[in-house]
This record gives structure tokens, sequence and C-alpha cells, in this order.
């Protein structure tokens, strides 16, 4: 009974190791592949330094939306869609300073804006 159940452990065991080497060497071919003949960096590139830092609702964050919805067209995905929707955004408001004082000790504070 014991050797029986040791052969089917050992079966499966080889099995399996098979079938992960199998998946390892697709998935090694997928990445070199992207590495070397994909536009994945250069778009990357265009979205950093075209577009810059993208604060959600800032106007670099519409920029970049347009870019990504072009370069996914240009690619040939099947359908891109735009879905309009509420974000919230960060605007810098007047500077307001103010001072805490706990036991004595005072500290002074800074406070930039506010959300909307």
């Amino acid at each position: 009974m014991y050797r029986f159940f040791f052969i089917i452990v050992v079966c499966l065991h080889t099995q399996f190791a098979f079938s992960q080497y199998g998946d390892s060497v697709i998935i090694k071919r997928i990445v070199d592949e992207t590495m070397t003949n994909s536009t994945a960096y250069e778009n990357l590139r265009k979205l950093c330094k075209q577009v810059g830092p993208r604060l959600s609702g800032s106007p670099q964050f519409a920029k970049a939306v347009k870019l990504v919805t072009a370069m996914m067209k240009e690619i040939g995905a099947d359908s891109v869609y735009l879905q309009h929707c509420m974000v919230p955004h960060w605007v810098r408001g007047d500077k307001e300073r103010g001072q805490i004082i706990l036991s004595g000790n005072k500290k002074s504070h800074l406070v930039n804006g506010q959300s909307v």
C-alpha cells in the first residue's frame, strides 16, 4: 500500500515539476519579447516626460487620459471607451499660520490649501 502511494506521489510531483518548467519558459519568452520589441518603455517615457506629474483632476491628468487613449488606439485595441466620472482634486488655497500650545511648548505650523 505504501509503495503504491509513494509511486503516485512521485508521478504527480514529476508532472507538476515539468508543467512549471514549461510555464516558466513561456513566461520568459513573453518577458524577453516585451523588453526587446515593445513600445512599453517609449510610451512610459512619453507619459512621464511630456505629461509630467498627474494629480487627479489636474490638467496633466486630462492630458494623460487623452495620450493613453491615443496610445491604445495606435496599438490596435479593439475598443477604447472613456467614461466621465467625478474626481476630487486638490486646489492650493491661501496659506494659514497657526500655533499649538501644549504644556507651555509652542509649535508653529503652516497649512496649504484644501481638497475640493
